[in-house]
């Protein structure tokens, strides 16, 4: 059986061609909760000269490998800490597939490195048609979430229209006395939910909001609560990604007894206004496949599919304090 052990630095850049290529990949394609430094920057922060114990692992992130009798590197995971207690699971493709069962066995021990107050669940993307990487996540402890269709439209760079005024809607951009409100609406929007219904409950809303304004770089000036008659029904959450180029948004949601009403446009609208003279490129978002309302709603702001990833999620432990 194959040794599993903390990767140090004379393995780094055997691994790297196990995972740099993958990283740069999801980097471009995937959620920007997925951004930080560059692919090369990100493996030298997982490696050390210090004890491979889990329990003293970087709060950074950490890259457990698996080696043969002759010392060579056959497996590399990097598990890494995302805002709002997650944490992202980075693997290559096996070759073979007699080779997952030892896979497994290194994306557990990545997993295990993951402090309760670094992350309670752990996830990973992947290519839809990829059935290796799948298996061995599914054989980790992984199960499928839903398939994310990756969306985007380029921006226009001139101004564009404010929303439609309607009698009793009013936006108001993020201020810290109106936390309670955004998580309040939050909660409302999980009621029913098409969009990824498999996360209901798994995560405190604390945390998804930690991890909503982690994602890309948090500008309050694009975060909107929208109201009607002063009661908070709606959240707008759009973040600058400049490594990529693009604005995100990052999350947007409705509580159940107001949809159907046309209020998601005048969400869109919204930030199709606040994109409008923007420096960034392009527009981008993803969203549960499934979702076919939202799917519709986002094609009419010009939005174009540009590629699909799995999620699969695993629960870890709790956080030591609620």
């Amino acid at each position: 059986m194959n040794r599993i052990r903390r990767i140090q630095p004379e393995d780094l850049t055997e691994a790297s061609r196990h995972i740099a290529a993958l990283m740069d990949l999801l980097a471009r394609n995937t959620r920007s909760a997925l951004d930080g430094p560059p692919p090369s920057e990100t493996l030298d922060s997982l490696v050390d000269d210090g004890p491979a114990s889990p329990a003293e692992s970087s709060e950074g992130g950490v890259m457990y490998g698996s080696y043969d009798d002759s010392g060579t590197l056959v497996h590399a995971v990097v598990a890494m800490p995302q805002p709002g207690r997650t944490a992202m699971i980075f693997t290559a493709r096996p070759s073979k597939r007699k080779l997952l069962p030892d896979l497994a066995r290194v994306i557990e021990t990545a997993c295990g490195a993951m402090t309760p107050d670094q992350a309670t669940l752990a996830q990973a993307l992947i290519d839809p048609d990829d059935d290796l990487r799948r298996d061995a996540l599914a054989a980790a402890g992984f199960t499928e979430l839903s398939t994310l269709c990756y969306m985007q439209k380029r921006l226009g760079h001139h101004a564009a229209p404010p929303p439609q005024q309607i009698d009793g809607i009013s936006f108001e951009p993020w201020r810290p006395q109106a936390k309670q409100d955004y998580l309040h609406v939050l909660e409302a929007s999980y009621q029913q939910t098409l969009d990824c219904p498999g996360l209901a409950g798994i995560r405190r809303t604390e945390d998804v909001l930690a991890g909503h304004r982690g994602a890309g770089e948090f500008d309050p000036s694009l975060w909107t609560l929208m109201r009607l008659h002063d009661e908070p029904i709606g959240v707008l959450l759009l973040n600058p990604v400049p490594a990529a180029d693009c604005v995100e948004l990052v999350y947007l949601g409705l509580a159940h007894h107001v949809r159907g009403r046309g209020y998601g446009a005048l969400l869109m609208q919204r930030g199709m206004w606040l994109c409008a003279e923007r420096p960034e490129t392009y527009f981008t978002l993803a969203v549960d496949e499934t979702n076919t309302p939202a799917l519709a709603l986002y094609r009419r702001f010009g939005l174009r599919r540009v590629t699909r990833k799995l999620a699969m999620i695993r629960r870890l432990n709790a956080p030591t304090s609620m």
